[in-house]
């Protein structure tokens, strides 16, 4: 009974190990497939440039926005900042100013992606 059971736990863990590595393969392969901005920039619509948005709903919020695009197949805008710096870098302030712009583009009605680009 014991040598059943023992059976049993090592099963369910070399189960828990497979479904692990089919994940981190999945992760990987589906990566790898995302669509880089080089990629979909050419075929993308420019919706704003160098404009000031604010939301009417809620608290007033305003956005300078470099520029914005909509994403082909998905509807979805994306926020675009230019940076002019030595060095490729980002600071945790573009990561927040990326993310302020999607916010009032979201409190607008916009269906913005969950990424930005800088």
């Amino acid at each position: 009974m014991t040598a059943l059971f023992d059976m049993a736990q090592t099963n369910v863990g070399l189960l828990t190990i497979g479904a692990i590595v089919l994940a981190a393969i999945v992760a990987v392969v589906v990566t790898r497939r995302m669509v880089s901005p080089v990629t979909w920039l050419p075929m993308a619509r420019l919706v704003y440039s160098e404009t000031t948005v604010r939301n009417t709903k809620g608290k007033p919020i305003a956005a300078k926005l470099d520029q914005v695009y909509k994403i082909p197949l998905s509807s979805k805008l994306m926020v675009l900042e230019n940076k002019t710096r030595a060095h490729p870098t980002w600071t945790i302030g573009d990561v927040l100013q990326l993310s302020a712009q999607a916010y009032v583009l979201r409190k607008m009605g916009h269906r913005v992606s969950d990424t930005g680009v800088l």
